[in-house]
C-alpha cells in the first residue's frame, strides 16, 4: 500500500470528527510501522516539524505523533474562551495560518457543530500553508467532516508562506483567526508583525486564537502578537500547564497518557 492509500483509507473512517481519522491512521501506522518514518528520521527531515512537510510519509507521521495533542489543545482553548453567544450564526470566516493538515479548523468546526450553532451558518474557510501535501490533506479532511456534519463550507487555499498571504477582506464578516503550533517557529515570528498589520486592516468582529507548546522561544511570538494587536480585548493569555491527552506514542508503539504545557492566547476586537 502506498502512502496516499493510507491517507485515503483513514479518511473513509470519518463519521463526524477528525479523531475518527486520527485513530484509523494510528491503527494502520502501528500495523505497518516498518513502512513509515521513525521519530529520528522525521525529526531530522523536518527539523522537528518546523519545516514544511514535503511528502505523505511526513504528513502521516505528523498526524500520528502530534495530531491528537494539536486537536485537543485547540478544542480546550475554544471551549474555555469562545463565548458561544457571540458567534454569528448566519455567516463566519475562518483563517487558518500555517494550517498544516487543517486540524485547528476542524476543532473549531466540530466545536461549533457540537454546540448546535451551524445549522444555517455559511462558513468561509481560508487555509494558508507552504506545504502542498499538508494543504491537500486539510482540504480533504475539512470537506469530509463538513459533509458528515452537514456544514455549508467554502474552502479557499493559499499555497504560500505567511508573508505572502492575502488576507485583506472587503466585507465585515465575523472572522476567526487561528494560529496553532506556529508561533514558536523563528521564521513565523519574523513575519508576525507584518501579518498583524494585514489582520488589522479587516473590518467587523474579530477573534484570534493562538497556541503553541511552551518552549523557551514561544514567549517571543506571543509578545509580538499582543504588542501588534494591543488594542484587542484579551480573553486569555497564559501558559496552561500539563494538559493531559491519551495519545499514541510512536517511540513506545502504544497509546499512553501524555501531558503537555501549552502557551495560549485568545483575543477579541471589533
Amino acid at each position: 500500500m502506498n502512502m496516499i492509500a493510507y491517507i485515503d483509507n483513514a479518511s473513509q473512517a470519518i463519521q463526524n470528527s477528525f479523531l475518527d481519522y486520527y485513530h484509523s491512521l494510528v491503527e494502520s501506522f502501528h500495523d505497518n510501522s516498518e513502512k513509515h518514518l521513525s521519530y529520528r528520521a522525521f525529526a531530522n527531515r523536518t527539523e522537528r516539524a518546523t519545516k514544511a512537510l514535503a511528502c505523505e510519509k511526513e504528513a502521516i507521521f505528523y498526524t500520528v505523533a502530534y495530531g491528537k495533542q494539536h486537536y485537543a489543545s485547540m478544542e480546550y482553548l475554544l471551549s474555555e474562551n469562545l463565548p458561544l453567544e457571540r458567534v454569528n450564526q448566519s455567516a463566519i470566516r475562518v483563517v487558518d495560518y500555517g494550517c498544516g493538515q487543517g486540524i485547528a479548523t476542524l476543532a473549531l468546526l466540530e466545536y461549533l457543530a457540537n454546540n448546535e450553532l451551524t445549522s444555517d451558518m455559511k462558513i468561509d474557510i481560508h487555509l494558508i500553508e507552504p506545504s502542498i501535501i499538508s494543504l491537500k490533506i486539510a482540504e480533504l479532511l475539512i470537506h469530509l467532516v463538513a459533509k458528515k456534519l452537514d456544514l455549508q463550507v467554502s474552502v479557499y487555499s493559499q499555497h504560500c508562506r505567511l508573508q505572502k498571504a492575502k488576507i485583506a477582506f472587503t466585507d465585515d464578516m465575523q472572522t476567526f483567526h487561528l494560529m496553532s503550533n506556529i508561533v514558536d517557529i523563528d521564521s513565523v515570528q519574523a513575519s508576525l508583525a507584518d501579518l498583524c498589520d494585514k489582520i488589522k486592516s479587516n473590518q467587523g468582529e474579530q477573534f484570534l486564537f493562538a497556541l503553541s507548546p511552551d518552549y523557551s522561544n514561544t514567549s517571543m511570538g506571543f509578545d509580538i502578537l499582543t504588542n501588534s494587536l494591543s488594542f484587542a480585548d484579551e480573553l486569555f493569555n497564559d501558559s496552561v500547564g500539563l494538559l493531559y491527552y491519551d495519545v499514541y506514542r510512536v517511540v513506545q508503539g502504544c497509546y499512553k497518557s501524555h501531558n503537555s504545557s501549552q502557551r495560549m492566547l485568545a483575543l477579541h476586537w471589533q
